[in-house]
C-alpha cells in the first residue's frame, strides 16, 4: 500500500505533467503569492468551490465520492506551497 506521502508526490507529478507547471519555475514564484495554492487545498479539504482561486484558468474538479483523492489533491497543493516558500527563502540567501 502506498503512503500518503507517495500519493501526494504522485499527484504533484501528475499536475506538473498534465498542466506543465512547476512552482519552482522562477517565472511562477510570485504568481502564487496571494495564497492561491492554499486556497486550492482548502477547496479540496472543505469540498467547497468558493475557496477555489478565482484567477485560475484550471477549474475546480471535486471528487466527493473519493475522499482519499481529494486529500491527495489538497496535500499536493500544500506541498507545492511549501516548495514555493522554500525556493523564495533560498533566493534570499543567494
Amino acid at each position: 500500500m502506498k503512503t500518503g506521502v507517495d500519493l501526494i508526490a504522485e499527484e504533484q507529478k501528475r499536475k506538473r505533467e498534465k498542466f506543465g507547471y512547476n512552482v519552482n519555475d522562477i517565472e511562477l514564484q510570485h504568481y502564487y503569492e496571494n495564497g492561491e495554492l492554499l486556497s486550492a487545498a482548502d477547496a479540496y479539504l472543505a469540498g467547497m468551490s468558493s475557496f477555489w482561486p478565482s484567477n485560475w484558468e484550471h477549474p475546480y474538479k471535486p471528487t466527493p465520492e473519493n475522499r482519499l483523492l481529494e486529500l491527495q489533491k489538497a496535500g499536493a497543493f500544500i506541498a507545492d506551497e511549501i516548495e514555493r516558500l522554500q525556493r523564495l527563502e533560498q533566493e534570499k540567501t543567494v
